[in-house]
């Protein structure tokens, strides 16, 4: 399945409907419906529930996986061309960094702000998970450093930058 089907996804979830979908990517009704059955053929399920009579959408479970997934990749899509269109631009992209919300102050005002000092172009996407949560953001790629407050329960999965026996631990 190539990202296109996603998007077009996307736009019939977010505009409720085939229709409205086909009219605002510019496309032809039937085309997106033969699209989505497609998909649902890909799949082996339906994603949108049939509701005869009905004008509101209204997805199945499945529909929901795969709108919540196809955003998952759409993001990544297009934070994928941010990054390399940046490269030739010096250091700049996006550091995408989970912290335990007790962290958040002290890492912006000893790492985040004079980094960004130094390195302007660099764009920051900052997350305040606990601890579970934010070992699966590093372990699932949502985040390249993970700063925790708490023990790491299996630390050979994770590449140890520092360590305190008070304050942050940073992992990545």
């Amino acid at each position: 399945m190539n990202l296109k089907y996603y998007r077009i996804f996307i736009a019939i979830v977010e505009s409720g409907g085939v229709g409205k979908a086909a009219r605002s990517l510019h496309l032809a009704q039937p085309a997106l419906s033969h699209q989505l059955r497609v998909m649902e053929q890909e799949f082996g399920a339906p994603l949108l529930e049939k509701r005869p009579g009905k004008r509101t959408l209204s997805l199945t479970a499945a529909g929901w996986v795969l709108y919540r997934q196809a955003k998952r990749m759409a993001d990544l899509d297009f934070s994928l061309h941010e990054e390399i269109k940046s490269i030739s631009r010096g250091v700049s992209g996006t550091l995408r960094i989970s912290a335990s919300p007790a962290s958040m102050p002290l890492l912006m005002d000893r790492f985040i702000l004079p980094f960004a000092m130094l390195y302007p172009d660099v764009r920051y996407h900052l997350r305040e998970p606990y601890h579970i949560p934010l070992l699966a953001d590093v372990t699932q790629g949502i985040s390249e450093i993970g700063i925790a407050n708490a023990p790491l329960p299996d630390i050979t999965l994770f590449d140890i930058l520092g360590r305190r026996t008070t304050g942050l631990r940073v992992v990545s």
